[in-house]
């Protein structure tokens, strides 16, 4: 029943949103992820929600605990 089975690898939604990014724009989130005092996953959700790129404080939290498919990367 589990033959074959494998984990998944490749990007989250995290590093999809970054590929798409401009340089100023990608760095701009990079930092923002990586302060989480001043940037809690639900208020940095909800600003780039009202910005038009939907990621979830649930996505956002995994990545930053590395526990995304790409490990936080």
């Amino acid at each position: 029943m589990l033959e074959g089975m494998v984990p998944k690898v490749g990007l989250c939604r995290v590093s999809k949103i970054m590929a798409e990014l401009d340089d100023s724009d990608k760095a701009i989130l990079s930092a923002a992820i990586k302060d989480r005092q001043s940037w809690p996953a639900n208020t940095l959700s909800t600003a780039l929600r009202e910005r038009g790129t939907v990621l979830s404080d649930g996505v956002i939290t995994k990545h930053r605990n590395q526990l995304c498919l790409c490990g936080g990367k």
